[in-house]
């Protein structure tokens, strides 16, 4: 049902969402690192380690969200997707050197935005 694969620039290892389109990456070798912003009963997370990252949606109960994944202020993907309580939808992605990619969750109105690197970071 969500499950998609895809080919980019680089190895892309997809398990399971439309919901972030065809990619998220980080720019160098790190410690592994991880953010997260909750909208309404919804939460997004971006986590990486070395030049892997993953993103996720989860919901507590049922809704239509929207996402939009940028990788360098560019948009991606723009998606509204039903997604079920209690059902995490993920992408990892494995791309070399892109300095910074930022997920946007909506619910409800509501918005909240992370992104990875952490602008907070430096």
């Amino acid at each position: 049902m969500f499950t998609r694969s895809a080919t980019l620039a680089g190895a892309v290892l997809l398990a399971g969402v439309p919901v972030f389109g065809a990619g998220v990456a980080t720019a160098q070798a790190k410690p592994p690192q991880e953010v997260k912003v909750e909208v309404g009963p919804c939460r997004a997370t971006l986590g990486s380690s070395a030049d892997t990252v993953t993103g996720s949606v989860d919901c507590r109960e049922t809704k239509t969200v929207g996402v939009v994944v940028e990788i360098d202020g560019e948009t991606l993907s723009t998606r509204r997707q039903r997604v079920e309580a209690g059902v995490r939808h993920s992408v990892t992605v494995k791309l070399p050197q892109i300095p910074e990619v930022c997920i946007t969750l909506e619910v409800d109105g509501e918005t909240g935005r992370i992104c990875l690197p952490s602008r907070s970071q430096g």
